[in-house]
Parts: C-alpha cells; structure tokens; sequence
C-alpha cells in the first residue's frame, strides 16, 4: 500500500491512517509557533489555535513557500523533499481528525484543519480522478459552511479560500456547484470587485500559483460569464 492510497483512503472512510507518518524533511525548518499567514492570523485572533495546528501551519507555509520558489528557480529544497514534508503533514493532520472528539476542537480550527487537507491534495495528487474524490470531505465542509451566520467565526476571506479548493479537487458535483457559487457570492458582496484584490485577499492564506492561479482564473471568468466550466472529474 502506497502512502498517497492510505491518506486517500483515510480521508474518503473518514477513518485513521494504516501508516502511522513518513517522518519529517530535515531541509524544511523546523520552528514552533511562527507563521506568518495574515489570513490564518486573523482566525487565530477569533479562536486561539492549539500549539500542535499552529506548527502544522508552519509546515505548510514552509512548504508552500518551497514550492513557490521551486518555480522561479530559487529553492534549494529537492522537490521529493517538500513531497516527504508534505505527506508528512497530511498524516499530522489526520492524527487531530481521528482525536478531534477529545480534544474539543473549536469549529473554525476543524475547518481550517479540513481545508489544508484538501489543499495538500490539490498539491500532491493533481486531478482527483488520479487519486481520490475527496467528496465526503469536501461535503462536511460545504454543510459547516452553510451553517447560519453567526454559529461559526469564520472570516469571509477563508469562505473565500475554501471555496476556491473545494473547486479544485472535489469531484462532487452538488459541493462543486455550491463552491462556485459562494465564491461568485463572496466576491460580488464582500470585496472590491477587481481580480487582483481577491487574489491578493486569496493569497493570504497558502497558495501555489502554478496549481490555483488557473482555477482562480477560470473562477473568475466563468462568473463574468466568459467560460463555461470544464467537466475535471
């Protein structure tokens, strides 16, 4: 059994893992309690992250931050390093889904630990159709989302991101269609409506460009009635 089947198969039982982790890259820094993620900052300062998320987010910035520069050249991280890392991750955060019940997890923490995993797939497995359709998580997010205003302290810019990475790598079709309406719905009422406000807004959570620039595109085509939507699954 491969380690993506195991994650992909946790993920889609909502069980835990067969594998316990792959261990952690020792070219990513490791450091404790520093991001600088202004979007997860601004839910911090709602709810208070627990120490063992916020070092996840750490490792994710870290990560994602590699692989931006992997892009232009500049990384001197091996990209089957940042791989390791992030797999790594994706096992760190299924641990807090598999105890989330005793540890009382405060729903906007749940969210964000929910949306890394799907973000992590989107990095790692490309298309769904290569590797799992992450539908039933994608599902509990959309109904946690749909919750009335004022139940969960969520800002709009992570409705925003969460919307944008359900788009990308769940096959589901009702939760793809919900995503891509909040996102066309947040845009139009919550921000100024000029593509490189929402991107930076989108940027200050974690982003590859090379994998959600072009969903970010066609987002934002399509709800300038430009494009139609592609069939990805």
């Amino acid at each position: 059994m491969s380690y993506s089947t195991d994650i992909c198969g946790s993920i889609d039982a909502e069980s835990k893992p067969f594998f316990d982790d792959v261990g952690v890259s020792a070219v990513i820094p490791q450091i404790w309690n520093t991001y600088t993620s202004k979007g997860f900052h601004e839910i911090n300062n709602l709810v208070h992250f627990s120490s063992e998320f916020i070092h996840i987010l750490r490792r994710v910035e870290d990560s994602t931050n590699a692989l931006n520069e992997l892009r232009g050249g500049h990384t001197l991280t091996p990209p089957f390093d940042i791989r390791d890392e992030l797999t790594s991750i994706q096992y760190a955060l299924l641990r807090m889904e598999s105890s989330r019940h005793d540890l009382s997890e405060p729903k906007p923490q749940q969210l964000c630990r929910q949306g890394l995993l799907l973000y992590l797939a989107t990095i790692l497995y490309g298309l769904p159709s290569m590797a799992s359709n992450f539908n039933m998580l994608g599902a509990n997010l959309v109904v946690a989302l749909q919750a009335p205003f004022g139940e969960i302290q969520v800002t709009q810019g992570l409705r925003l991101w969460l919307a944008l990475i359900i788009t990308e790598i769940v096959c589901n079709q009702t939760s793809k269609s919900w995503a891509r309406s909040e996102f066309a719905t947040i845009v139009s009422t919550s921000f100024p409506r000029r593509f490189e406000d929402v991107k930076a807004r989108l940027e200050t959570f974690f982003w590859v460009h090379r994998i959600h620039g072009p969903r970010l595109d066609e987002l934002w085509n399509r709800k300038l009635g430009n494009v139609q939507y592609k069939n990805d699954c």
